[in-house]
């Protein structure tokens, strides 16, 4: 038994595989990695409206300031749209924002003092929407995720109008989203022969690599995508894991 064990009492079964790195606070999450020679620090423009056309996006200034190596727009990627599922949603907003925190522009540089520089320099003019924050208003609106889909069997309204018994009501769910004891988080190392290396807290590696392989217009062969540990995942780390 190793070290780490020892003081695990024995509960008739094997321990959880990150278990001890974790209570212990040894296990390595991407933030925990150090800094490498020539390493890009990135930051994310983000929109500050749950609704808006975008009438202009400049980003010469930003790209001209000294120690930022790339601005990335939805001009700059080959491929933007993605999607679990379905694909429809785009990875950097293009014309429209649908949400706050949607993610305009990526800011990559050599210091923070660059980063921070470069993100304030980004010239971005809003048309500011009305935007929808109800489901009752968007079904009147007809503002739908994707086309409509059903899965039915048999005549519903006739056996509805022949039930005994009907309840009608109206049920409001507050859901909320999770906390996570690590944050999102992914770093890239370039290779040799034009390979990336991709280390991301993802639960789904796989689909990490086929949308980086898309929006950078690489072969999947080119692509290695690593993880070790995840503070927690609730399915939702499975996705957008890419940016």
């Amino acid at each position: 038994m190793s070290d780490g064990l020892k003081f695990l009492r024995d509960s008739g079964s094997a321990p959880h595989d990150s278990s001890v790195t974790h209570v212990t606070g040894k296990s390595e999450y991407i933030d925990d990695r150090p800094m490498l020679k020539n390493e890009l620090w990135c930051g994310i423009l983000y929109s500050p409206f749950a609704r808006a056309r975008i009438k202009k996006l400049d980003v010469t200034n930003a790209r001209g300031i000294p120690g930022v190596a790339e601005v990335i727009t939805a001009a700059d990627v080959a491929h933007n749209v993605w999607g679990t599922i379905f694909q429809d949603q785009p990875l950097l907003a293009e014309n429209e924002v649908q949400f706050a925190g949607e993610v305009v522009a990526v800011v990559g540089a050599e210091t923070r003092d660059a980063l921070m520089l470069g993100l304030r320099s980004i010239q971005i003019e809003w048309e500011k929407l009305n935007p929808i924050l109800s489901i009752p208003e968007a079904i009147q609106k007809k503002s739908f995720i994707g086309e409509q889909r059903m899965i039915s069997r048999g005549d519903v309204d006739q056996e509805m109008s022949q039930a005994p018994h009907r309840l009608k009501g109206i049920v409001h769910i507050q859901g909320a989203d999770h906390f996570y004891l690590e944050s999102q988080a992914a770093v890239v190392y370039p290779r040799e022969d034009g390979q990336l290396e991709v280390h991301s807290s993802t639960q789904h590696p796989t689909e990490t690599q086929h949308v980086v392989a898309k929006l950078a217009d690489l072969l999947l062969k080119m692509l290695f995508v690593l993880r070790s540990v995840w503070g927690e995942g609730l399915e939702v780390k499975s996705r957008k894991l890419h940016l």
